[in-house]
C-alpha cells in the first residue's frame, strides 16, 4: 500500500524541477519547407499534365504516320510484265524506303506533298505496264488481217520504224535510270533494220515511233461514192460527158480537202507510187501561186486522180457497151440511129425503175415540195435535173420549175398546184420519151377536182400543138 508520508502535489512539483528542457525544431522546420513543397507539388502536376499533353500528340503522330503508311502505294512486282518486272521491283523497294523516311522525319505540308510524290513514283511503274498490255493490243488490232481492208499499216512507214514498233509489242528492250528518266533501251540485232542504240522514255511510249497508218478512207469513200454512181450511169447509159455526172463529179471533189499525211497514204497505199515520185509530182506549182508543193497543189493532185480514174472508168464502159452491141448484130453492121434507139429505150427503162421507188416529198397542202434539197436529189436519181431558177407568178405567188431530162434534154415547166406525184411521174416519162401506152401502165392517171385530163408534154390537145425537138420547152398548165 502507498506510504503514508507520499504527497502527490510534491512529488510533482520535484518532477518538474528537475525537467531537462528539449528544444523543438520540427515545426519551424514544417513552417520553413511549406513553400518549398507546395512549388515541388505544383512543377510535379504541370510535368504530369505536359506528359498527358505529349503522350497524346504522340498519339496523334503515330495514327497520323500509321495513316500515311496504310496510303503507301503497294504494286505486286508479280503483275508486272516481266520486261521491266526486276528493275521496276528494285526501284519500287528504294521509293518505298524513302515514303517511310519521310512519313517519320517530316511533317505538315511537307510530309504530305513528298509521301504524295514518291507514292506516284512508285505507282509510275503500274501505269507502264498498262501503257505496255495497250501498246501490245494496238499492235495486233493494227495488223489484223481480218479487219475491212487488211492491215491498216502504211507503206510510208521505214524498216527501222518497223522494227521498233515490233520489239516494242514484243517487249524486246532494256531498262535504265537516265537523269531521273527511266529509259528503254534498244539495241542493233544481228538482223536489225536500225543501227545504233535508240532509247525511248517511257513517259513518251505511246508517242515515240509510231508507224504511220493508212489515211485512204475518206479517198476510199469518194471512190465507193463515185463507184455507185458509174453503176447508175451504166444502167441509164450516161458516159464520162454527161453532164449530171460532171456535176456530181465536182460537186464531190469540191467538198474534199486531205492533209499532207493523208494525201502521202493515197499516192503510196492507194495508188502504189513510191515516195520519191509522189514528192516530184506534189513538188509543182500546180494552182499557179508561185510557191510548190502547197497542200493546195497536193489537193489538186489528189482530186485529179479521183476524177481522171472515175472519168476513165465511165469512158472504159461506154466502149465496152458499144462493143457489145456491134457484136450482138451478127455481123450486120449498126448504125448509129440502132444504137441511139437502143440507149433511148435502156434510159426510158432505167427511169421508169427509179421512179417506182422514189416518193417526192409533198408540203403540208399536199403538194410537191419542189422547193425542197430532197426533192432535187430524187430527180438527179432518176436522170433529170431542175435547169434555172425557180420561177413565180406575179399576181398568184404561184411557182414553177423548169425540169430538164438529162439524156433527152426535153424540158417542161412544173407548177406544184394539184398535181399529183403520179401525174409528175407521167409528165417525167413523156419527158424520158416513153410512150403513152407505156406511161398508162406504170403512172395510171389521177384526177384532183373536176376530171379534166391532165396534159401531158408532147401529146396534142385542142389548145395548142406544142413543138417536139431536142430542147423544146412545154409550159404545163393546171
Amino acid at each position: 500500500m502507498p506510504s503514508r508520508y507520499y504527497n502527490p502535489r510534491l512529488a510533482r512539483s520535484i518532477a518538474n524541477s528537475t525537467k531537462q528542457n528539449v528544444l523543438n525544431l520540427a515545426d519551424p522546420v514544417e513552417k520553413a519547407f511549406q513553400p518549398f513543397t507546395q512549388l515541388t507539388k505544383e512543377m510535379y502536376n504541370a510535368r504530369m499534365k505536359e506528359k498527358q499533353k505529349y503522350d497524346l500528340q504522340k498519339e496523334k503522330i503515330q495514327r497520323e504516320q500509321t495513316a500515311f503508311f496504310k496510303d503507301m502505294p503497294v504494286v505486286d512486282p508479280n503483275v508486272l510484265d516481266s520486261s521491266i518486272r526486276d528493275f521496276a521491283t528494285k526501284d519500287m523497294f528504294n521509293k518505298q524506303q524513302l515514303y517511310r523516311q519521310a512519313v517519320e522525319t517530316l511533317s505538315g505540308y511537307d510530309r504530305v506533298v513528298t509521301t504524295k510524290k514518291i507514292g506516284n513514283d512508285i505507282n509510275y511503274w503500274k501505269g507502264i505496264n498498262t501503257s505496255l498490255a495497250s501498246y501490245q493490243d494496238d499492235y495486233v488490232d493494227r495488223y489484223n488481217p481480218e479487219q475491212e481492208g487488211g492491215s491498216r499499216m502504211s507503206n510510208v512507214n521505214d524498216a527501222s520504224m518497223l522494227e521498233i514498233d515490233r520489239r516494242k509489242a514484243n517487249k524486246e528492250f532494256n531498262v535504265v535510270e537516265q537523269d531521273g528518266k527511266y529509259l528503254a533501251v534498244f539495241e542493233p540485232q544481228e538482223d536489225s533494220a536500225i543501227e545504233e542504240t535508240i532509247m525511248i522514255d517511257f513517259d513518251a511510249w505511246d508517242k515515240s515511233f509510231i508507224p504511220l497508218e493508212r489515211q485512204t478512207k475518206k479517198y476510199v469513200d469518194t471512190l465507193r461514192d463515185f463507184e455507185e454512181m458509174i453503176d447508175v450511169s451504166k444502167r441509164e447509159l450516161r458516159w464520162e460527158d454527161d453532164p449530171a455526172n460532171l456535176e456530181k463529179l465536182e460537186q464531190k471533189l469540191d467538198s474534199l480537202e486531205f492533209t499532207k499525211d493523208e494525201a502521202l497514204s493515197i499516192a503510196v497505199d492507194q495508188l502504189g507510187m513510191a515516195q520519191e515520185s509522189y514528192a516530184g509530182v506534189v513538188m509543182q506549182d500546180l494552182d499557179n501561186d508561185g510557191v510548190v508543193g502547197t497542200i493546195d497543189d497536193i489537193n489538186i493532185w489528189v482530186k485529179s486522180q479521183l476524177k481522171d480514174n472515175t472519168l476513165k472508168r465511165l469512158t472504159d464502159l461506154r466502149k465496152a457497151y458499144e462493143k457489145n452491141i456491134e457484136a450482138k448484130t451478127d455481123d450486120t453492121k449498126v448504125t448509129a440511129a440502132q444504137i441511139k434507139e437502143m440507149e433511148r429505150q435502156n434510159k426510158i427503162a432505167s427511169t421508169t425503175n427509179s421512179l417506182l421507188e422514189i416518193n417526192f416529198p409533198m408540203d403540208n397542202k399536199g403538194n410537191l415540195n419542189i422547193a425542197s434539197s430532197v426533192f432535187s436529189n430524187q430527180l438527179a436519181e432518176a436522170g433529170f435535173s431542175v435547169a434555172g431558177k425557180m420561177l413565180e407568178d406575179g399576181k398568184t405567188g404561184e411557182k414553177f420549175i423548169n425540169v430538164r431530162n438529162n439524156f433527152t434534154n426535153e424540158t417542161a415547166q412544173i407548177s406544184a398546184s394539184n398535181l399529183t406525184e403520179s401525174d409528175f411521174k407521167r409528165i417525167l416519162m413523156e419527158l424520158a420519151g416513153d410512150t403513152k401506152q407505156s406511161i398508162d401502165k406504170y403512172f395510171p392517171k389521177s384526177f384532183i377536182g373536176p376530171k379534166e385530163e391532165i396534159n401531158l408534154p408532147g401529146f396534142q390537145t385542142p389548145a395548142e400543138e406544142p413543138t417536139q425537138g431536142d430542147g423544146a420547152e412545154t409550159s404545163l398548165q393546171f
